[in-house]
Order: structure tokens, then sequence, then C-alpha cells
């Protein structure tokens, strides 16, 4: 079970469920990390923490998340498609596949 932080009774999986709406999830088994994005932004849930991934400092809304050999996947409610590295670095993706922007 996924926990907070060590020796902590909340479960983070519990924490996101009471507070977000879910709209996307994956697992990343290399990683060893649950992606998820709902209503209040897009996260990272590890056995140790939970962190906010943004886009520019600001919240990002995913519709779709794909985890592929450890590489991080995510279709944005707006149609872009990113690859999102160390949960910052965000490569547009929509020309290399032939999305229009």
């Amino acid at each position: 079970m996924y926990r907070l932080g060590y020796k902590q009774s909340k479960n983070a999986i519990s924490y996101l469920i009471n507070n977000i709406r879910g709209r996307a999830i994956a697992f990343d088994k290399v990683n060893n990390a649950i992606y998820c994005s709902g209503n209040k932004g897009f996260y990272k849930i590890t056995p140790s923490s939970i962190d906010t991934i943004k886009i520019n400092d600001e919240a990002f809304y995913a519709s779709k998340i794909l985890t592929f050999s450890g590489q991080l996947y995510a279709l944005s409610t707006k149609g872009n498609f990113y690859q999102i590295q160390e949960n910052k670095n965000f490569t547009l993706l929509n020309s290399k596949f032939g999305i229009p922007n």
C-alpha cells in the first residue's frame, strides 16, 4: 500500500480518492509510481510522496495517461500529446504523430 510517509496511518490512494474526481490513471512499473489526473491537476504517487506535475508552473490536466518502458506520455484535455520527463520537462509530440495543433 502506498503511504504518505514513514509510519503515517493515512495512505496516499485514499487521500487522492477523497479529494479528486479522477479523469485518468496509469501505473509505471519501472518507476513504481501511479500517475493520476483529475479536477485538481496531475499527480505522481510513489510509496514515499505525492508530487504535482505542472506545465509552465500551471496545473496540467490529462484526459489519457500512458507509461511505456519507464517513459510517461499524456494527452491533455486540450488535445495536445506530450512526453513528460522528470515530472517537469514537457515535449510536445503533436507534429511527430500528425496531430494538428
